[in-house]
């Protein structure tokens, strides 16, 4: 668990006062960057590498500040992990999902702004089935709860007496020896990993406990029942971007960019703002010449990109309660698809999404859709007793999409996240946004964003 979903913890419990702790200070409302007019960029041209959200906000801002602005896009559309599917006949989020805190938050802001459609995702809300398919009462749930938070709050102090960086999870099966726990408490503890897993996109195992930084927005925790494409199409509108362009050399010196692309097409610019995802960037197949310094180049190496994927089925007819939101099976070192988002609930469409992060959603991209097909089916029939006519089943492959090669960054055990900022810091004339340059907000929407507009205020400021 990192310091934010501990913090998380806390509140959700009442607790964050009395135990003494000080909620993550946030960012204020984002405001267009300082200009003078909109003649400060005249006769100067950005190239922005991605229409993801974080390039689609830097072009926005350099735009209105007078800059020429053009943005190469690898896909056949915008919004990179930000991508809503109607295959369906509703509208499904396949990457990103959830405004994570409400208060105070820049893509909150968003939709107010545009009249966008929000709703409230109760994630904390979940029907659990033992590992017999037994459904977990409430009391025992509760109780397993509390016990679940001491534990943590007991394992996040314990790490900081390490005389290394420690992992949540390994100091959590330290004590679950050492206070040998029964056999439903452990199972318990360690569906609670699983889970914090799903936000990480990574076993807690291999995470710093001690360098983590991350900050959370308070408040509701919202979902697009519209889908969250949405916010980058207003965002997008009037900004233009060159579709189906993959960018495979970046020449750059402090007086020009030159990008050359895969389909032969070159463009040149006075400056360039690089989006490219953690993924894309460690795999090493765009050339930077010359080469990224030594500094940049180690924080590539060093942060860790996660992989949520999820399984999409789309049912003839609803075999569960509507009113649920959330339900899991308490058995999440045998059965990879445990988590259960009823997607009705927003759409009122029967259908479930499965997710699934880190090693096993490695596994779901590698084995056969008719295995997964059976896996989830088994695990929900012994759920509910039956289940009614799968019409349809949909995948993602974010750690394979050669666009993505992954789903979020993350920091790995014994990496200062100091990463974060070396990978943020401008090169002469080339400027860097993404989530993954954004220290306190990794991971996010939000923090891809504002690490756009970041970007353009660099920019507005040199220039």
């Amino acid at each position: 668990m990192t310091r934010k979903e501990f913090l998380h913890w806390l509140g959700v419990f009442g607790l964050a006062q009395s135990a003494g702790m000080l909620t993550w200070a946030c960012e204020s409302q984002v405001t267009r960057p300082e200009s003078k007019g909109s003649q400060i960029g005249k006769g100067k041209k950005a190239l922005i590498i991605g229409a993801g959200i974080a390039g689609i906000a830097a072009a926005r801002d350099l735009q209105e500040a007078g800059f020429e602005v053009e943005v190469l896009e690898a896909r056949n559309r915008i919004g990179g992990r930000i991508w809503t599917d109607h295959s369906l006949g509703t509208s499904i989020d396949m990457g990103a999902s959830w405004i994570h805190g409400a208060n105070g938050n820049p893509i909150t802001a968003l939709t107010k702004k545009h009249k966008i459609k929000t709703a409230t995702s109760r994630r904390w809300q979940v029907k659990l089935y033992n590992p017999d398919f037994t459904i977990l009462n409430d009391k025992a749930f509760q109780q397993k709860r509390e016990m679940a938070f001491w534990f943590y709050r007991r394992a996040y102090r314990l790490a900081y007496f390490q005389n290394k960086d420690a992992s949540m999870a390994g100091m959590l099966e330290r004590l679950m020896k050492e206070y040998n726990l029964n056999k439903s408490d452990q199972n318990y503890l360690r569906w609670r990993l699983r889970v914090s897993e799903l936000s990480e996109g990574a076993s807690l195992y291999d995470l710093s406990t001690w360098y983590d930084v991350s900050k959370r927005f308070r408040g509701s925790q919202l979902v697009f029942p519209q889908g969250y494409g949405q916010v980058v199409k207003r965002l997008a509108q009037g900004i233009p971007v060159k579709l189906k362009q993959v960018v495979n050399r970046i020449d750059w010196d402090s007086q020009k960019v030159k990008v050359t692309t895969e389909q032969n097409k070159v463009f040149e610019g006075d400056f360039a703002v690089i989006t490219l995802p953690l993924g894309v960037l460690k795999k090493g197949e765009v050339v930077f010449n010359p080469p990224l310094p030594a500094y940049k180049q180690s924080a590539i190496d060093s942060l860790g990109m996660g992989l949520l994927n999820k399984i999409v089925l789309n049912f003839d007819d609803f075999f569960w309660d509507k009113k649920l939101q959330f339900m899991s099976h308490l058995a999440p070192q045998t059965n990879p698809y445990f988590m259960y988002m009823n997607w009705g609930y927003f759409s009122q469409k029967p259908i479930l999404i499965a997710t699934v992060a880190g090693k096993f959603g490695k596994v779901l991209e590698e084995e056969n859709i008719e295995v997964t097909k059976k896996q989830v089916l088994h695990t929900l029939n012994h759920m509910f007793g039956k289940t009614s006519n799968l019409l349809a089943i949909k995948t993602t492959h974010w750690w394979t999409d050669p666009y993505s090669l992954g789903s979020y960054s993350h920091l790995p055990l014994g990496v200062k996240a100091i990463q974060f900022n070396a990978l943020s810091k401008p090169v002469d004339n080339l400027f860097f946004a993404g989530e993954a340059t954004h220290q306190s907000y990794l991971a996010t929407v939000h923090g891809a964003f504002l690490s756009g507009k970041r970007a353009a205020r660099e920019i507005i400021k040199k220039y």
